[in-house]
């Protein structure tokens, strides 16, 4: 049942980007009053003193800036001296601010030092994100107990105990049992499931595909009822890079006994100059409850090396895309109304969140979703990567991404005090960083007071719309946290589009295998909120002051 919101979120989410003429951002730069955080940055970063800590020492001048290799070429002029702050303050009182990450030919104001010892990043080298991460001061480690950001590979499903690990101050970006998506088989179930559940028609973005060996018998009477010749593509259920795939024109040419996704081919795709080609778009899971995902604007475009015939179907050069080019789609529409709004419920990776994490925000994950255009324009969802390259070919698109994503995710500095961070750093280890600039637990706390849970399970079992209007009118201290994290996530977006939730929520929670609070509180709030957003951030402000938001 995992991932099924997601993918269909995603799909309506690329139809609306790819069809419309332009993304317009919704304008979330307003700051309403709250606690001088640039002043406290100032203090931190340049000659910092504090009455709680005592003085701090600024950061050397000879301190090293690592850069991301980069064409000049690709970037604005204007933006190139530019210093950026070194932190991003919260659009409310009393929340600490989150890393400023840039681009690899911006100038960005040095943490202090104290402040970047804590900041350790595992990463691959030579990896994109690890050296945006540098860039900002983190300190690479091979510790994989130390590390603050995680941006490695990702862990088996068979070893999500590992996840146990993971502190609540660390970072990382995969989320559990995200290969109920990423292995073809899984997300082929879950389709299946789903399609019968909610009706065919909802999910017909998705190719006729049978498993093998289980469903040799299915495939068989398919292909003995049709009266069309097919053409079949068999992939192994996990493997990446196209590697083992291959087409035959019989289904008994695809080995029964073996693994294999066998799936209709799509024979009128869509031709550039005669070549078949297909969409790479990206997609950021941040939160799973709340479901909320993005969709990043700017994507790949990967073209088989031959031009397309059927007459021989075996030409695996002119079948199968396996090579990148950056793409702008300017050239790509579909209208939104070939395909209704698309959720593929979110159930057994919110349940591994909940069984392997302590808190919620230790984990997103960056999607590729592989998508086909027909002859018809009709887009075809193909796979789903839980791990896409992000390679240095194609730097004009995955540096900006990264750096995106790096800020959307929002993430903090460490709070010493916090036992067991302590106790990763070693026991000489002092905490000489104000408070307020470093995370509050307080804010991720996920154990409910009697009185939130028991708003929780009126709200989830009273689900009309008047009763449901009503959630907003005493909004408790869980409430606010989820709101303002929410929205401080909205305002670091960067390119990215928030396709879920949005004011079109309400379509898309009959989807869901069962209703979720915080995604029910959501849709309401920009229900009532998304026209005057300044007024809902207003009231979150007034109870920030108040610490409404840090409550138990």
């Amino acid at each position: 049942m995992a991932f099924r919101t997601i993918l269909l979120v995603c799909t309506i989410g690329f139809l609306r980007q790819i069809s419309a003429d332009k993304i317009e951002l919704t304008d979330n730069c307003h700051q309403p009053n709250r606690l001088d955080i640039d002043v406290c940055q100032k203090q931190a970063i340049t000659n910092p003193t504090s009455s709680d800590t005592g003085p701090l020492e600024t950061p050397s001048e000879s301190c090293p800036k690592t850069r991301v290799p980069f064409h000049p070429e690709e970037y604005p002029d204007e933006e190139k001296h530019h210093v950026h702050p070194a932190l991003t303050p919260s659009l409310f009182s009393n929340v600490p601010p989150t890393i400023n990450f840039v681009l690899p030919d911006e100038d960005v104001d040095m943490l202090n030092p104290r402040i970047r010892d804590l900041l350790k990043v595992y990463g691959k080298r030579n990896d994109i994100a690890l050296e945006l991460a540098l860039t900002v001061g983190f300190a690479p480690t091979k510790d994989v107990q130390k590390w603050t950001l995680y941006f490695h590979e990702p862990i088996k499903s068979e070893e999500m105990e590992k996840y146990l690990n993971v502190s609540p101050q660390q970072k990382f970006r995969f989320i559990p049992d995200s290969w109920t998506i990423g292995c073809k088989d899984r997300l082929t179930r879950n389709l299946q499931t789903m399609a019968l559940i909610h009706g065919g028609k909802e999910y017909d973005f998705y190719p006729t595909t049978f498993l093998l060996p289980a469903d040799v018998n299915q495939l068989r009477q398919f292909s003995h009822s049709s009266t069309e010749d097919h053409v079949w593509i068999v992939k192994p259920y996990c493997y990446s890079k196209a590697r083992g795939i291959y087409m035959t024109q019989k289904w008994q040419d695809a080995n029964k006994y073996r693994n294999a996704v066998v799936q209709r081919y799509v024979p009128n795709p869509f031709l550039i100059k005669g070549y078949k080609f297909d969409l790479r778009i990206y997609v950021e899971v941040t939160s799973v409850d709340p479901l909320r995902i993005y969709i990043y604007p700017e994507g790949l475009v990967r073209f088989a090396s031959e031009k397309f015939s059927m007459k021989n179907v075996y030409n695996k050069f002119a079948h199968l895309t396996n090579f990148l080019v950056n793409s702008e789609k300017k050239g790509f529409r579909i209208d939104r109304e070939m395909q209704e709004g698309h959720t593929c419920g979110e159930a057994d990776m919110r349940k591994a969140v909940k069984s392997y994490l302590k808190s919620r925000y230790s984990v997103h994950e960056l999607f590729g979703f592989d998508v086909l255009l027909d002859a018809n324009l009709k887009p075809w969802v193909l796979e789903v990567n839980v791990y896409p390259n992000l390679g240095r070919n194609f730097t004009k698109v995955h540096v900006p991404l990264l750096k995106d994503v790096l800020n959307l995710v929002g993430i903090q500095i460490p709070f010493v005090g916090n036992r067991e961070f302590r106790s990763q750093l070693g026991p000489e280890r002092k905490s000489s960083v104000p408070k307020h600039l470093t995370m509050d637990h307080r804010l991720w706390v996920q154990t409910l007071s009697a009185e939130a849970q028991e708003k929780h399970e009126y709200y989830t079992q009273n689900l009309s719309e008047t009763q449901q209007q009503t959630i907003l009118d005493n909004l408790a201290a869980d409430d606010v946290r989820m709101l303002i994290e929410t929205i401080d996530e909205d305002n670091r977006k960067g390119q990215f589009e928030r396709i879920f939730p949005g004011p079109d929520t309400g379509k898309y929670l009959r989807f869901f295998e069962q209703p979720r609070y915080y995604n029910l509180l959501l849709h309401q709030w920009i229900s009532r909120y998304h026209d005057n957003q300044e007024a809902g951030r207003d009231i979150l402000e007034s109870l920030c002051r108040q610490f409404k938001h840090v409550e138990a």
